[in-house]
């Protein structure tokens, strides 16, 4: 278990079986026995995999109506996206409109919540919108701004 051909076969399983956060776990530890131009662009295969994977799994929890999933889909696949070389993040497919409808329908949800008098509810997903989603895809659309402004 602890040999870079073990890491890096458990990483490979977890890619065919689209356990992202497992294969990125076993890619990162292969690092430490050999950090290789080879084994790092596995590691970025592994991230664009996960962040298109992540994408899809926000989109397709926002549009069956799962709000707080989509939202922490999304957040995972912002940091895995930031993680990727700038060079290589244009083969990620990043649903912008899709995130900006998830923030709406979330506002919205909020709003509801608050005129039915559930002030908890209300109040989970403004402070998901406030804190962590819009924090998150700020962060993420100032880097894409900083890249295409050149």
């Amino acid at each position: 278990k602890d040999s870079y051909e073990y890491h890096i076969r458990e990483a490979q399983n977890a890619m065919e079986d689209e356990r992202f956060d497992i294969a990125l776990d076993f890619y990162k530890k292969s690092l430490l026995y050999r950090d290789d131009p080879e084994t790092r662009e596995l590691l970025i295969g592994a991230r664009v995999g996960g962040a298109n994977n992540f994408f899809d799994k926000g989109v397709e929890s926002s549009e069956n109506g799962s709000l707080l999933s989509s939202a922490l889909a999304f957040i995972k696949a912002i940091a895995v996206f930031n993680d990727i070389p700038s060079a290589k993040r244009g083969v990620v497919k990043v649903p912008s409109s899709s995130i900006a409808r998830l923030l709406s329908e979330m506002y919205l949800k909020g709003t509801e919540e608050k005129s039915k008098d559930k002030l908890g509810m209300a109040y989970l997903y403004m402070d998901f919108i406030s804190i962590k989603v819009r924090l998150q895809i700020q962060y993420f659309y100032l880097i894409l701004l900083n890249e295409h402004s050149v």
